[in-house]
């Protein structure tokens, strides 16, 4: 390779002039590395030249980016989330577009041009939908990042992604239903779902939580027992829908303690003494996740689905305003809409959703802020009441009930599964429930035996529905 080093007379800096792929190119040689004569210039360019280039053979845009995800899988900052869209992006939208391109050769207009085709791409091959816009940004924004580092590598000069001509194609952010669009539920929809009695206790639990907290569903998902205190929720943890293992929430901001809402810390208390219990046939743990699945796991529902199925059973729509379907994040968006329709600070707002506030002093708060959050979210009224002698009743039969549900033999799982009317089996195990009440009978007495013709599991759900049996047959 042909290449020489001159001094530039108006920085004093050293620089590497090489001729790459029949082209002259020119590089700064960093004054950090104790270049002080044209003897050290050279000394350091021959180091640098015999480094694996970029546009040797085996060095495409693919390889680097086998590379670059190799280094991310050890890097302990990144979450499993995050590498699983990094992969994807690649796999399916980079590498079939871009992967053969040396990475020296590289261009902005080749970028523009990948950008201009993802907008017009379609989700899948038997699906006329194009790509969202927030995925469009996300892609764009992997393939950044990894060019980012090849420049922090030395392996090319700029980021070709970062030039205006493409930036200028990059979609707009916006919401899945559109700009100006915030897809979330009426408190009297809100209302109407978690009093209906078609909906699992867990769910209605979990439901109620989401509603008055703003959480996501992933930090309900990595809740535990250990993270409710005083009259406050901890929220320190998430867990993805890859993995059921617990990581840092979204962001830092997302690091918050919030206060409960009465009616969420009344059914909380409910759920660990008698719920809980009937679901997973124990008491649960400090560690133990407060909406696990039946034997007590981390859990990480199709929350989306499950919503939208709720609703219909409870009579309100899966739809926001007849066109945009409904999603769990939906939850949080209805509890920031109804803070700012009870006019609650937007600060206050931010500071409960884990975003970051606007300057310092709000990005901190205090036992102070967290008595006006109480009293913001206090406002968020929910005609909703729960019922002692029920709850008693149930906490009184939590085990015995779970082990006639677990070891009944009577209903089939694939019996139930193929049931069409799921009230008619919360009305077989209420009349068991009911009967065994008017004879007062104790605990060791709801046996196997006396459950055997009523026990199984709700037909539309994968796990035990015990509570939700006991309190329907009140």
């Amino acid at each position: 390779m042909t290449w020489s080093v001159y001094q530039r007379g108006d920085t004093g800096d050293w620089m590497l002039r090489f001729k790459d792929a029949e082209k002259w190119r020119d590089k700064r040689i960093p004054r950090g590395d104790g270049i002080r004569t044209k003897r050290d210039a050279e000394a350091w360019a021959r180091e640098w030249l015999s480094r694996p280039r970029s546009n040797e053979p085996g060095t495409s845009l693919a390889d680097y980016l086998n590379r670059w995800v190799e280094r991310r899988e050890k890097n302990p900052k990144v979450r499993p989330s995050t590498l699983a869209n990094n992969k994807g992006h690649i796999e399916i939208h980079v590498k079939p577009a871009l992967g053969s391109t040396p990475l020296a050769e590289l261009r902005p207009t080749q970028l523009r041009d990948f950008v201009i085709a993802l907008r017009s791409k379609s989700v899948t091959r038997c699906e006329s939908r194009l790509l969202a816009a927030h995925t469009v940004r996300n892609i764009v924004a992997t393939l950044r990042d990894a060019l980012d580092d090849a420049v922090g590598e030395e392996l090319i000069s700029a980021n070709p992604a970062r030039a205006r001509l493409v930036s200028a194609e990059i979609p707009a952010a916006e919401t899945r239903a559109g700009e100006n669009v915030i897809v979330h539920l009426s408190l009297a929809e809100a209302t109407r779902l978690l009093k209906s009695e078609k909906l699992p206790e867990e769910r209605r639990v979990r439901y109620l939580m989401a509603f008055t907290s703003g959480m996501r569903d992933g930090e309900l998902a990595g809740l535990t027992w250990a993270d409710l205190e005083d009259s406050t929720v901890r929220v320190a943890k998430q867990i993805s829908t890859r993995a059921l293992t617990p990581t840092r929430p979204k962001t830092k901001h997302a690091h918050r303690v919030l206060p409960l809402h009465s009616l969420a810390a009344e059914a909380l208390k409910t759920w660990k003494a008698t719920g809980w219990v009937l679901l997973v046939g124990r008491r649960p743990q400090p560690t133990d996740p407060v909406f696990p699945d039946e034997h007590g796991h981390p859990h990480r529902p199709r929350s989306a689905e499950l919503l939208r199925e709720d609703l219909e059973a409870a009579g309100c729509p899966t739809k926001y305003a007849a066109e945009y379907p409904i999603d769990f994040h939906a939850t949080r968006r209805s509890f920031a809409s109804w803070l700012e329709a009870n006019e609650v600070p937007g600060d206050v707002v931010d500071r409960m959703l884990g975003q970051a506030g606007k300057s310092v002093r709000k990005r901190h708060y205090s036992a102070t802020d967290l008595e006006v959050m109480r009293k913001a979210i206090e406002t968020i009224r929910l005609d909703l009441k729960l019922d002692p002698q029920t709850v008693a009743f149930a906490a009184l039969f939590a085990a015995p009930v779970q082990q006639a549900v677990r070891d009944s033999a009577a209903i089939s799982w694939s019996q139930l599964r193929a049931s069409s009317s799921r009230p008619t089996v919360y009305e077989r195990v209420g009349r068991a429930v009911r009967a065994a009440q008017s004879r007062a009978t104790s605990a060791p007495e709801l046996t196997r035996a006396s459950l055997r013709p009523y026990g199984g599991q709700c037909p539309s759900c994968s796990g035990s529905r015990s509570a939700s049996l006991l309190l329907w047959a009140s």
